[in-house]
């Protein structure tokens, strides 16, 4: 009897270990394909310099926006410039909207790495503090997704009151990109 138990015992064994690989498989492949890391420099030049590289200046775009500002967007870019553009299929002016851009994509970026890196001033209303991620694209360099968190901290009022501090964030992430 001792061996049937001993089959048993390695059947459930092995069973249960290819459950548990299928598992993690299941869970684990939506998160490594939403990789992100932290914003920083050197990478952020890199990535806006492949974008040079690869030369691309008319292409359309649809991305997600979720958090303080939420909608779906279609971009076309002819020439560098920003040509149309609708959110939720609503159409809005081009003109005002060039930070739509993969170019104008990077200077946002770069400019919330610029704001998280200055030093904190004695104003309470000045501090804030800044968590910002992004993914790029492999090879041609573009942001594919990006994520910017910032929490200004409590401040305490002329009356003693202390206000909670507020904490608002923005994700932006390309579905589609096709250049043209």
């Amino acid at each position: 009897m001792a061996p049937l138990d001993s089959d048993r015992t390695w059947k459930l064994a092995k069973w249960s270990t290819i459950a548990a690989v299928v598992m993690v498989v299941i869970v684990g492949v939506p998160f490594v394909r939403g990789r992100t890391e932290p914003v920083a420099r050197d990478r952020l030049i890199a990535a806006r310099e492949r974008w040079k590289s690869a030369n691309i200046i008319s292409y359309d775009m649809d991305l997600e926006t979720t958090g303080a500002q939420t909608g779906l967007y279609h971009i076309e870019v002819r020439d560098g410039q920003l040509a149309k553009i609708t959110r939720n299929g609503q159409e809005m002016h081009p003109s005002e909207r060039d930070y739509w851009t993969v170019d104008g994509w990077f200077q946002a970026i770069e400019d919330d790495l610029e704001n998280s890196e200055k030093p904190s001033g004695d104003d309470p209303a000045t501090r804030c503090e800044f968590w910002l991620r992004v993914r790029y694209h492999a090879t041609l360099g573009y942001p594919q997704r990006y994520l910017r968190q910032q929490k200004q901290p409590s401040r305490r009022t002329a009356t003693g009151y202390e206000t909670p501090a507020a904490s608002q964030g923005v994700e932006m992430r390309v579905l589609k990109f096709e250049p043209i």
